[in-house]
């Protein structure tokens, strides 16, 4: 009995440090008692758990480079925005500089009041 807890204790652990090989870890199904069926359940548990955790990978990935593409097209837009003169957060309504940005527009009007 000692040496199949030992199995269920390095499978467990190979789970908890990311180092689970479904070929290689998983527990061998030599007895068909009330401990092989413990252990036919932590199988299933820990297949279960690995395509859990890929498909999440996946996902991260997937935003991942959804969120670097959002972040060059908000560098692009604010890099058209300085070449322009104009500010990227508020526009005023004559469409010159936005008073906040304290540039051109400012010397030559009055900031609004709130």
């Amino acid at each position: 009995m000692i040496p199949r807890i030992e199995r269920i204790h390095d499978l467990l652990a190979s789970i908890s440090l990311d180092e689970f090989d479904p070929a290689a870890d998983l527990l061998p199904l030599a007895h068909q008692d009330r401990f092989g069926a413990l252990e036919e359940t932590i199988n299933l548990f820990a297949l279960q758990l690995d395509v859990t955790v890929r498909e999440h990978r996946g996902t991260i990935c997937e935003l991942e480079a959804s969120r670097r593409e959002l972040q060059d097209k908000l560098t692009t837009i604010e890099e058209q925005a300085r070449r322009s003169g104009r500010c990227r957060r508020r526009w005023s309504s004559c469409g010159t500089t936005c008073w906040r940005c304290r540039s051109s527009a400012w010397s030559t009007r009055a900031a609004p009041t709130r």
